[in-house]
């Protein structure tokens, strides 16, 4: 038996080798990363803007079976927002901390609810 585990164990061993260490990192192990559909979001994580910024997402969706919702403070702002030449504009932020989430959203078939297939998420302050 112990000579069953010990070759377990090598075998184990031999697996993590093949895959690459656990501490190595890559960008889609950066929380911050933005996922591949999403080429840019302003104003950027984190930072400060003026209260009258435009939040804006440049994004690759132009499949007409899916979207690109965009909830602000927990508000579902779409029907609010314009989205043109793969660019998402949300107007109307006050001053104060916000959290934005984009989601890449596939439209429903026989279903009641609506798909989200991917999301991203970040936070900036409005003077």
């Amino acid at each position: 038996m112990l000579r069953l585990s010990r070759i377990l164990a090598v075998l184990l061993l031999l697996a993590l080798a093949a895959c690459g260490s656990a501490d190595d990192t890559t960008a889609t192990d950066d929380p911050d990363a933005l996922p591949e559909w999403i080429v840019r979001v302003q104003p950027e994580p984190g930072s400060s803007a003026t209260a009258n910024t435009v939040v804006e997402v440049e994004h690759r969706i132009v499949e007409t079976e899916r979207f690109v919702r965009i909830v602000v403070d927990g508000t579902d702002m779409t029907a609010s927002a314009s989205d043109r030449a793969g660019i998402l504009t949300f107007e109307g932020l006050t001053q104060g901390s916000h959290t934005v989430t984009v989601e890449l959203v596939e439209l429903p078939g026989d279903e009641a609810e609506l798909n989200v297939i991917d999301s991203y998420t970040w936070s900036f302050d409005t003077l």
